[in-house]
């Protein structure tokens, strides 16, 4: 990650939860790099569904990883402004990278993942 760039990152430990794009429903910033790591106890998978998606088509993208393994199994890359579909992990693990360019901003998205629901 550059730390050079807007950046942050996350570790969501709960079995379920919402995260959404810095500052949506405003523009998130340009020159950006976020990183979501949802990660539940070996023996649970994660869903994930987007309900609002807008990022700068071509330029801006959203990444979804399954697992921890490098490199990582690429589940999507998304851009522009169509909702993805529903994605399903087959590990305990479900990594999402947001990216963007420094020229236009959009309000990016919103995401509620579910998994099973015994704790780490």
């Amino acid at each position: 990650m550059d730390l050079t760039k807007n950046s942050c990152f996350f570790v969501l430990r709960e079995a379920e939860g919402r995260l959404t794009s810095p500052d949506h429903p405003l523009k998130y910033p340009g020159n950006l790099t976020c990183m979501w790591i949802i990660a539940r106890p070996v023996g649970c998978t994660i869903q994930l569904t987007i309900s609002n998606f807008s990022l700068e088509k071509g330029f801006d993208f959203l990444n979804m990883y399954d697992g921890t393994d490098i490199p990582p199994a690429l589940l999507g890359k998304w851009s522009g402004y169509d909702v993805p579909p529903v994605v399903q992990s087959t590990t305990n693990h479900l990594v999402l990278l947001m990216t963007s360019d420094k020229f236009l901003e959009f309000s990016g998205f919103t995401a509620n993942y579910t998994s099973c629901k015994f704790d780490l």
